[in-house]
């Protein structure tokens, strides 16, 4: 009988852990991608539900201004993972170890180490500006005659009429970029727009 009590309490025991490393690696966890010794970009992944079906996992790159990527995963447990993003080709995976989830992050071919770590660090960008502002915005469209193509921006003007003055077109570069072109959480675009229009 005692026996049968101990293999019970040694398995409830077992059970107990598993379910406790489940629960541990709910929530969100956060690492620096080193892109080359001095630049490092952060990633956050957002999971959410237990092992299997019930699991929901996304990806947030703050740095680049991306939040809520949906992932797919090919593995959840207690302990470990493989999520991708199948149309970005990348994936990681990664087991927890103490308070971390080290693994490996891949995309396009090329791997590199990623740890997890359960912490959100915020980063304070005073250049950007803020309103109130002495200037007009306005949200545009306009649509290509031969195609029928859609183009949005925003338009920005002094608030001064009946006078003429330079215009300046800001276009985004390569990549996928808001008009802001915000990466690093930088927004160099509204900067640029912001002083344009107060001179």
């Amino acid at each position: 009988m005692i026996r049968y009590l101990l293999l019970f309490l040694t398995l409830f025991g077992c059970f107990l852990q598993s379910y406790s490393q489940i629960s541990g690696l709910n929530g969100t966890w956060e690492g620096k991608l080193m892109i080359n010794p001095e630049m490092g970009l952060r990633l956050v992944i957002n999971i959410s539900g237990s092992e299997g079906e019930d699991a929901v996992v996304t990806m947030d790159s703050p740095d680049q201004g991306a939040y809520g990527i949906p992932m797919s995963i090919n593995f959840i447990g207690p302990d470990s993972l493989n999520v991708e993003v199948k149309q970005l080709m990348l994936k990681y995976s990664g087991k927890i170890n103490g308070d971390s989830i080290p693994g490996n992050f891949t995309q396009g071919g090329i791997s590199m180490p990623l740890t997890l770590k359960p912490k959100i660090t915020s980063l304070h960008r005073p250049q950007t500006p803020e309103g109130p502002f002495p200037y007009t915005v306005e949200e545009i469209s306009f649509s290509s005659a031969k195609d029928n193509a859609k183009l949005y921006g925003t338009l920005i003007m002094p608030e001064a009429e009946n006078y003429e003055c330079p215009v300046v077109l800001l276009v985004s570069g390569s990549g996928i970029h808001n008009r802001d072109e915000e990466i690093f959480e930088h927004k160099p675009f509204a900067v640029i727009s912001d002083y344009l229009a107060r001179n």
